[in-house]
């Protein structure tokens, strides 16, 4: 009809004024789909309704020009809620590598991977499976982690060839009385000062280069445009879990 395109007469696609209409279309679904799911949550398993959030989420995301996520966190798991034990320290994409959305974990990553993998089996569903990353892992959070342990886990990714380190904090957290870490202004300066000296020291020990999320994803975006598979599909990975 010419609403959304056209063919000129060399037989050429040519977009026409009502082509946004298209989006808009694929979006109401999206939205309805995403309805259904919840009002019919109750009926479905909590894993089965992660899976269906998931798969219409990150589309919906995708429509609205979202291109990357970073909030699946490694060695983390919750009892009757997400579990990301055992989701990878590394970028990779979630619906395959020909869909524009791309998921870069937070950097935790375990000492000892197999321990990791023995302890997720044996505490799945369990309320001390969370207890891991106290103990077991490494991290570039200055709130979880001392200096000592943010420096000792660049330098453990950088040896397992990981290509991203995410130094990620919330933001109550550096908002004084905001958080049981930082009653006063004082204490947050302490953790400013802690996150400066440690950006100061990656930079002189390691070849790193400051990036945004957008950044990362357009530089893998471009990538794969070009089959250079800069990072993996999530059916690539092994390991159970809603991430």
């Amino acid at each position: 009809t010419g609403l959304y395109y056209t063919f000129d007469e060399y037989n050429c696609y040519q977009r026409s004024s009502g082509f946004m209409l298209s989006y808009l279309f694929t979006l109401g679904c999206l939205l309805l789909q995403l309805d259904t799911i919840f009002e019919y949550a109750h009926r479905i398993s909590k894993n089965i309704a992660v899976l269906l959030v998931t798969f219409t989420l990150f589309p919906l995301l995708a429509e609205l020009g979202v291109r990357a996520d970073s909030s699946v966190c490694p060695l983390r798991a919750f009892k009757g809620g997400a579990d990301h034990f055992l989701a990878p320290h590394t970028p990779y994409w979630p619906l395959g590598s020909k869909v524009p959305f791309l998921e870069a974990p937070v950097t935790q990553i375990p000492l000892l991977p197999a321990l990791a993998k023995a302890w997720h089996a044996l505490g799945r569903g369990r309320s001390w499976l969370d207890a891991f990353h106290f103990a077991g892992a490494l991290s570039a959070n200055p709130f979880w982690h001392a200096p000592l342990a943010m420096r000792a886990c660049a330098r453990l990714l950088r040896l397992r060839k990981g290509p991203v380190l995410s130094l990620f904090w919330h933001s109550t957290e550096t908002a004084a009385g905001r958080s049981p870490q930082v009653p006063d202004q004082a204490s947050v300066d302490r953790k400013l000062a802690v996150i400066a000296s440690f950006l100061a020291w990656l930079k002189d020990a390691m070849p790193v280069e400051g990036a945004t999320l957008g950044q990362i994803f357009r530089e893998a975006w471009d990538d794969e445009a070009m089959q250079g598979r800069l990072y993996p599909e999530r059916r690539e990975l092994p390991g159970q879990g809603d991430w």
